[in-house]
């Protein structure tokens, strides 16, 4: 009985480096479910936010295109013509304003999808989260530069 508690022994360690190798297994699954999981959850965002940014784009041109309907039309009952003079700069600048306005939506939807990207490859262990951040700081300074200028005049 004395030769059996070293193979016992041996047994039992065995079966305690076994027991422990299928417990990391089922952790390295459950942490590759919950990193598909997250990241099938900031896709969906992403297509919801592109979807939402599509549809904010497709109101701007419906609202430029009527802008530029009802002034050509007052224009136009007021004896103005809207391709030349005045006319056109109304108008012109109406297209600008909603150019302007469709910028700084693009802007914005940029930055966000930036920011989902980041969010991607500092989750998943990816190394490109430094770039896209600073893509992201020069979004915000550029931006804010706008601002300043604006505030300036």
């Amino acid at each position: 009985m004395g030769a059996a508690a070293p193979v016992i022994g041996v047994v039992m360690s065995a079966i305690s480096v076994a027991q422990t190798q299928a417990q990391m297994s089922q952790q390295k699954k459950a942490v590759k479910a919950q990193t598909a999981q997250t990241a099938l959850a900031r896709q969906q965002d992403l297509d919801q936010r592109t979807l939402e940014q599509r549809l904010k784009e497709k109101q701007l041109e419906r609202e430029r295109r009527s802008a530029v309907a009802s002034s050509r039309a007052r224009l136009g009952s007021s004896g103005v013509g809207s391709t030349s003079g005045s006319g056109a700069a109304v108008i012109s600048g109406l297209n600008k304003n909603y150019n302007e306005a469709l910028a700084d939506s693009r802007k914005g939807y940029d930055m966000t999808v930036s920011g989902l990207n980041l969010l991607n490859d500092t989750g998943s262990g990816g190394g490109g989260g430094a770039a896209q951040g600073l893509e992201l700081a020069k979004g915000l300074i550029g931006i804010g530069t706008q601002v300043a200028g604006i505030l300036e005049k």
